[in-house]
């Protein structure tokens, strides 16, 4: 049981409520950040991050979440299991080779009134702007699954959380991904499919500019979509080669919404990355899609579009600053001077007291 509680918090980026700077006694355990929508697992140091967050009334359904249920890693390093301390911890990163530190900000839908259909859309666009400024402020999501609508009957390493499903039983709320079952809100059934997806920001896909096998990779042109009906850049891995060719279109539901994905390139085999608590969290490029984290340039239309636009654009801005010390020099003086820059800097969004940070650092192993 100790092993599994320090895994998961090595896991988690230690999002709970013992590593975090600011008091979450906002959110609950089983806070739910979007109504029916979307569940934000619990904050507790056995539990996933508020990072941890898949949108789709369709796809997830109970918010319960069982200690079996959590995403944790079963197996550490030999070194980590004496990790006991901020200081153990410490030293275990400083010796994972070319790791690069950074803090973590996780936007809290607690502190807005109305939740995520009041995210002041241009106040957080502007302080995402402000954060790349001032900071190397990075956003890379791997837990945020672009959807599969209709029986799914393709190579299940494409499939999000199925590999661990298959090896643990352990499913997304319990359950086996592949073509889960459902009711849309008109009560006709729905079956889906969570399909691996990386999303990133401009910063972070540029580290990849010379893994691309076929085509190209994201431009900055990618990154703002001025209509809903705009197809949307999408580079995929390597083993999608065989299946897709450049230009086509790929119709997936991305957080409650059909949007259309064109395919622009491919990268090279064995592209991966790592990232999180400990940089544990391994990211394999050749059966996802990676996805630009758009800014949406459109003013959203329905309650659907609504709660896209408010939580894709909060959580534009819950992404990683690079630390500048080296980790031997990182201790709680240096997080409270990010996180004082962060918080003047959310002053003048009219954003004061939204984002969170734990005090431990994560970190990213990207490819040389």
């Amino acid at each position: 049981m100790k092993k599994r509680i320090l895994a998961t918090i090595l896991c988690v980026c230690l999002v709970g409520a013992l590593t975090m700077s600011t008091s979450c006694s906002a959110i609950d355990t089983t806070n739910q950040v979007a109504s029916d929508k979307c569940e934000a697992v619990a904050i507790t140091s056995t539990k996933t991050s508020i990072n941890d967050v898949s949108c789709s009334s369709e796809y997830f359904e109970e918010s319960a979440v069982s200690d079996d249920e959590t995403r944790s890693i079963d197996v550490l390093p030999r070194s980590s299991e004496d990790i006991v301390d901020y200081e153990s911890y410490r030293s275990f990163i400083s010796g994972v080779s070319d790791f690069e530190p950074y803090y973590q900000l996780v936007f809290d839908y607690g502190a807005l009134a109305g939740g995520i259909s009041n995210v002041p859309i241009d106040d957080v666009i502007a302080m995402c702007n402000e954060l790349k400024t001032v900071f190397n402020f990075i956003t890379i999501v791997s837990q945020r699954p672009l959807i599969y609508m209709g029986h799914y009957d393709g190579d299940t390493r494409f499939v999000y959380g199925y590999e661990r499903y298959k090896s643990t039983g352990v499913g997304i709320g319990g359950q086996n991904p592949l073509n889960r079952v459902g009711r849309d809100r008109d009560g006709y059934e729905t079956v889906t499919t969570p399909i691996n997806t990386v999303i990133m920001c401009e910063n972070s896909v540029s580290r990849f500019d010379n893994r691309v096998a076929e085509g190209r990779n994201l431009h900055m042109s990618d990154y703002s979509l001025y209509s809903q009906d705009e197809p949307i850049s999408v580079v995929l891995g390597n083993a999608y080669r065989s299946i897709y060719k450049i230009g086509d279109i790929l119709p997936l539901m991305y957080l409650h919404v059909v949007l259309s994905f064109e395919v622009v390139g491919f990268y090279e085999s064995g592209v991966d990355f790592s990232m999180d608590a400990g940089a544990l969290q391994d990211v394999n490029v050749d059966y996802s899609i990676i996805m630009p984290y758009f800014i949406p340039m459109y003013k959203p239309v329905g309650e659907d579009a609504v709660f896209q636009h408010g939580f894709h654009v909060a959580e534009l801005t819950s992404g990683y600053i690079a630390i500048s010390e080296p980790v031997p020099d990182i201790n709680d003086d240096t997080h409270a001077k990010y996180m004082g820059i962060v918080e003047e800097i959310a002053k003048r969004h009219n954003l004061s007291g939204v984002y969170l940070s734990p005090l431990w650092p994560v970190g990213f192993v990207f490819p040389g």
